[in-house]
């Protein structure tokens, strides 16, 4: 398993940041970022993360895409989310709404001098107390274990 660093700040306006960032070793920034673009619909996707992506209309991947989001959990949260902003050979990003945690996800990568870096943001807001207990209580724990399959799903694929 390669390392992931995941780090979280709580500010006093209740906007919370998930941070979570991996090492690839290769210099292959196109495939790397055609890879950040597919986040959710790759064939390295881990058959074992609870979070599916479904993508509405057939148009390709670009600004204005819109996904479901579901949480394969008996009553599992779902949410939509649009893609509001790809830059070329960097990032994507995309706006949650419609659902218990209003926010926006980044997945960005950066050139280091041997290797990439990918990195996830998610900054969010989790509406209602019930929702909030929730979170604390298993899906936090459950988004954090996700996000760490998928980065070292994404390593493994792009490192072969």
């Amino acid at each position: 398993m390669s390392s992931i660093l995941i780090t979280k700040n709580m500010d006093s306006q209740k906007l919370h940041d998930n941070r979570h960032e991996v090492i690839l070793n290769t210099h292959d920034q196109k495939k790397v970022f055609d890879q950040i673009v597919l986040w959710g619909e790759a064939s390295w996707w881990p058959k074992r993360c609870m979070m599916r992506f479904i993508r509405m209309g057939t148009s390709p991947i670009q600004k204005g895409t819109m996904y479901h989001q579901v949480v394969t959990l008996p009553l599992g949260p779902r949410w939509l989310s649009l893609v509001t902003e790809i830059i070329d050979n960097t990032s994507i990003a995309r706006k949650y709404f419609e659902s218990f945690i209003e926010g926006d996800e980044t997945v960005r990568m950066r050139a280091l001098e041997r290797s990439m870096k990918v990195e996830y943001l998610l900054t969010y807001r989790i509406t209602g107390s019930f929702n909030r207990m929730l979170w604390k209580l298993c899906l936090e724990r459950m988004h954090d274990y996700n996000i760490k399959l998928i980065l070292n799903n994404l390593k493994n694929y792009v490192e072969r």
